[in-house]
């Protein structure tokens, strides 16, 4: 991994602190769009439990 890091300009912490950041923004809009699509589904319900 150290080559790698070498290759793209930064060191070895850098490169994997930016691979678990990318990681984390795609994980956070995987469980957006879950979530609006289960508010969707769901949203008689959700507004009945907000009266």
């Amino acid at each position: 991994m150290a080559d790698l890091a070498d290759a793209c300009g930064g060191t070895p912490e850098e490169w994997v602190a930016e691979v678990v950041r990318e990681r984390l923004r795609l994980e956070r809009a995987r469980v957006g769009a879950e979530a609006g699509r289960l508010a969707g589904r769901h949203a008689a319900l959700l507004k009945r439990l907000g009266e």
